[in-house]
C-alpha cells in the first residue's frame, strides 16, 4: 500500500453549532434514521461530495502511477504528504470541520501513522522469528523487507492512535469501533460479502498474471503449509493496524459530524495505500473499502470490516498459489 504498503461520537447537533463534547462515545453513533449525521447540506450536496472525493482519489492515484512509480523515496514522501494535506483541507473547507476540531486532529493522526509506518516500519527486524522458529524461511532481501516492514507498519497503525486515544483523551477504544458492536447485523453482512469475492477472486487470480507474480507478498509462503500459515500471521497483524486506523479510529472519530460522508473519507487512504499494488486491485479498493466502511458504520464496529478483509486477503493467497499449482518445497 502506498499510505501503507505496496492504511468517533457526540450527539446530533444543528448546523453551525459547537459539538457537546469533543469526544466520541459509542452511543452516540450515528444510526440509519440520521445517515448523514449532522451535516447541514442536503444530501444531494453530500453525494457530490461523495463523487469529487472518489473522483480525486482515482486521479491521484492515477497520477502517482503515471509519474512517481519508480522515483527515489523522496518523491513518494512528498506525494503523500501532498496528498495528506489535501485531504485535511478538503475536509476541513468543502465539508465545513474546523482545523482546531477532534475530527481534523484523528484524521492527521491516522495520516502520520500510515505514512510513518510505510517509510518507517522496515526498520522494524524480526526476520529472524519469523525465519527460525516459525518455518517462514525469507527467499531473498525482498522477503526480509517485506517481513520487517508487516511488522513494523503494523505497530505504527496500532500504537499511534492507541496512545492518542488512552493517554491523550483518555477514551475507551471501544469508543473507536474496538467492540463487538451489533453483530447481529454485520455478520450476514460479512458472511455475505465473503461468499460474494469467492468467485470474483478465484477469476482475478486466474486470470491477472499480476496477481500471481504479487501474491503472497512473501515468497516464503510459498514453500509449505506451515510457512503459509505464519505469514498469514504476519497479514493479520498488518489487516488489524489498517482497519483500527481507519474503519476504526479515524472512521468512528468522524461519524457524528459526517455520519456516511465519514465512510467515503477514510476511503481516501485506503484507496492510496494501493497505488504500488496490481492496478486491478487497487481500482478495486474503491468499491471495497467504501463497503468495508459501510459494515463498520451499520454494524458499529470495526471488527466487521477486519474479519472481512482478512478473509478476503488469506483466500486471495491460497487462491494464486491454487492456480500454480501448490506448495513448493
Amino acid at each position: 500500500m502506498r499510505w501503507g504498503v505496496d492504511h468517533p461520537m457526540t450527539p446530533e447537533f444543528e448546523s453551525g453549532a459547537t459539538p457537546v463534547s469533543d469526544h466520541p462515545t459509542a452511543d452516540a453513533l450515528p444510526g440509519p434514521e440520521t445517515p448523514w449525521g449532522s451535516a447541514a447540506k442536503p444530501p444531494c450536496g453530500n453525494w457530490i461530495h461523495a463523487v469529487v472525493l472518489l473522483g480525486g482519489t482515482a486521479g491521484l492515484a492515477y497520477i502517482y502511477r503515471r509519474f512517481f512509480m519508480g522515483l527515489p523515496v523522496a518523491a513518494g514522501v512528498a506525494f503523500d504528504i501532498a496528498s495528506a494535506a489535501l485531504l485535511v483541507l478538503y475536509c476541513a473547507q468543502a465539508l465545513d470541520i474546523p482545523l482546531r476540531s477532534p475530527e481534523i486532529e484523528a484524521l492527521q493522526v491516522m495520516l502520520v501513522a500510515v505514512i510513518s509506518g510505510r517509510y518507517l516500519g522496515q526498520l522494524v527486524h524480526v526476520t529472524s522469528i519469523g525465519s527460525q522458529v516459525l518455518w517462514l524461511r525469507p527467499t531473498g532481501p525482498r522477503d526480509v523487507l517485506i517481513l520487517n516492514w508487516l511488522t513494523g507498519a503494523s505497530a505504527f497503525l496500532v500504537l499511534i492512535p492507541f496512545a492518542v486515544i488512552l493517554l491523550i483523551r483518555r477514551r475507551r477504544l471501544s469508543d473507536y469501533g474496538l467492540c463487538w458492536g451489533d453483530w447481529r447485523r454485520w455478520g450476514p453482512w460479512v458472511c455475505g460479502g465473503v461468499a460474494i469475492m469467492i468467485p470474483i477472486l478465484w477469476f482475478a487470480t486466474g486470470a491477472f498474471r499480476e496477481l500471481q507474480t504479487f501474491y503472497p507478498m512473501v515468497r516464503g509462503a510459498r514453500a509449505s503449509l506451515g510457512a503459509f500459515v505464519v505469514f498469514q500471521c504476519f497479514v493479520v497483524l498488518l489487516m488489524f493496524g489498517w482497519e483500527f486506523s481507519l474503519r476504526g479510529y479515524l472512521q468512528f472519530a468522524l461519524q457524528a459530524r459526517l455520519g456516511l460522508m465519514a465512510v467515503v473519507v477514510q476511503n481516501v487512504p485506503f484507496v492510496l495505500g494501493h497505488v504500488r499494488k496490481p492496478e486491478s486491485e487497487l481500482y478495486g479498493t474503491l468499491v471495497s473499502g467504501l463497503f468495508l466502511g459501510y459494515i463498520a458504520y451499520r454494524g458499529r464496529s470495526m471488527l466487521p470490516a477486519l474479519i472481512t478483509h482478512v478473509a478476503v486477503a488469506v483466500i486471495n493467497d491460497a487462491m494464486v498459489i491454487a492456480h500454480l499449482g501448490g506448495f513448493r518445497h
